[in-house]
């Protein structure tokens, strides 16, 4: 099979059993380990990821698979390491890029209709060179939620992706297929973007770890923009050790040293009253555990989030109009009027508004970047005011329904699906700062669900030893 005949939609599901389940539920330690060992090489564990989402990718993980290439580039790797040695801390690990990513070779769709044209990039992305340049291998581009505009990743044009653990339920969004490639084991680790909760929202409901990074720590060149202002890009993992390793490469930095979660002071949200009880449960349970270890652990108010989230929709809706209107023309033509009839039902009608008299103007824009952001740091700084990290709910409930994208219940009322599951994680990327998704347990109905850590500016290292420590 062809890179182009893979292209779309990744590789055709084949029923089957699980075809290596020691891969699928493996570290990227544990892979890492066994490459250097010389028991596996680049070219069998690729192989091996292949033949996953051939036989197991009936989620909708994928919207490209380049088998050819990763192959390719997993053979150069296993010379590599036989004649000098590994190329970096990720030599030879097999991951997938969320499709809004510029990777070379590889058409790039941010899950929409309108950039469904065959165009691909003419280079990686800073972060693609970076994560290449330790090691990693490209499998695929993972499937997304339409120009990152949306929370549920269901999708109009390609599909909608599914939650692995119920396919009737949604992933989350943005960045949903590459939780999901995480979660089913079909990528080592995998690349997201977070503009108000895109990685740690799928994060959560997949069940899997998903860091959103300080904003600017990570370069987002080669990114379609959804909220500038915003935007970062993160790694999603099996573990936090593994998010650790990922961000180091990400950055192009040796990794920082963690600090020992026992001396970490914590500030723990009360829970909200409709917050879905198995949700206050796992909240509840991190406090107790964070206290087993010595930890100091105080219980504070939820936040305030209502200006934050209004003031995120006013800056991305600017953003995300200019944004594809730049990305149309980079591609060398066409208009983001031309185009509104490619948009699926969701993002159209708001796009549209933008181009016409009700468009948020530019006094709008400048209130929001500069007066939310001050006011959400200073929610967060009293917040952390006696605590190094402020432990909230991810989602105030475990995955919906897909046909409940739009509207869904939360104790017994009614809600926009959009701004509830966001309520948690919209704030953070207001304010910059960084935070974690760490899985806290599950549902009875098997569905999983996650705790969110919001730390200070460039603390992901604290955030990380304590998500570790929650998950030990």
């Amino acid at each position: 099979m062809t890179d182009r005949d893979a292209s779309r939609r990744g590789l055709p599901a084949v029923a089957g059993q699980d075809p290596s389940p020691d891969v699928g539920r493996a570290s990227l330690q544990e892979l890492t380990g066994r490459l250097h060992r010389r028991e596996l090489s680049s070219r069998e564990l690729v192989e091996a990821y292949l033949d996953r989402i051939r036989r197991l990718d009936r989620f909708g993980a994928y919207l490209a698979v380049c088998d050819d290439a990763a192959l390719d580039d997993a053979d150069r790797l296993d010379r590599e390491l036989r004649s000098g040695g590994p190329r970096g801390p990720l030599h030879g690990i097999p991951f997938a890029v969320k499709d809004n990513i510029d990777t070379v070779g590889i058409g790039l769709t941010a899950g929409s209709g309108a950039l469904d044209d065959g165009w691909m990039p003419p280079r990686d992305a800073p972060v693609i060179e970076r994560l290449r340049n330790a090691g990693a291998i490209v499998l695929g581009k993972a499937h997304m939620h339409e120009l990152a505009f949306g929370i549920t990743s269901t999708n109009e044009h390609f599909g909608s992706v599914l939650n692995p653990h119920d396919r009737e339920r949604i992933a989350g969004g943005s960045s949903g297929g590459s939780a999901v490639a995480v979660a089913a084991g079909l990528a080592a680790f995998a690349v997201g973007t977070d503009t108000g909760g895109s990685i740690r929202v799928p994060s959560a409901l997949c069940g899997v770890v998903g860091l959103k990074t300080t904003y600017g720590l990570v370069p987002t060149d080669g990114v379609i923009a959804l909220g500038q202002a915003l935007d970062t890009v993160g790694p999603i993992t099996r573990t936090p050790k593994d998010a650790g390793r990922v961000l180091a490469a990400m950055r192009g930095e040796p990794e920082d040293p963690w600090p020992v979660a026992s001396s970490l002071r914590f500030a723990v949200c009360t829970p909200r009253e409709d917050e879905d009880p198995v949700v206050s449960r796992a909240v509840a349970d991190a406090a107790s555990a964070l206290e087993a270890l010595g930890a100091q652990v105080a219980w504070i108010p939820p936040l305030d989030v209502a200006e934050a989230a209004a003031d995120e929709l006013t800056l991305i809706t600017v953003d995300a109009v200019a944004a594809l209107a730049d990305e149309l023309a980079r591609r060398g033509g066409g208009t983001v009027e031309s185009v509104l009839p490619l948009l699926g039902s969701d993002l159209r009608a708001l796009y549209a508004a933008q181009l016409g008299p009700d468009a948020v103007r530019s006094e709008a824009y400048a209130a929001a970047c500069w007066s939310g952001r001050r006011r959400a740091r200073e929610r967060f700084a009293r917040a952390l005011e006696d605590a190094d990290v402020l432990i909230t709910p991810t989602v105030p409930m475990p995955a919906i329904p897909l046909a409940e994208h739009l509207r869904t219940r939360l104790a017994d009322h009614v809600v926009d699906t959009i701004p509830t599951l966001l309520r948690e994680t919209v704030a953070v990327n207001v304010a910059g700062l960084p935070a974690v998704t760490v899985p806290a347990g599950r549902a009875p109905s098997g569905l999983p669900v996650g705790v969110q850590l919001v730390g200070r500016e460039r603390t992901e290292s604290s955030l990380l030893a304590a998500a570790d420590a929650l998950m030990a």
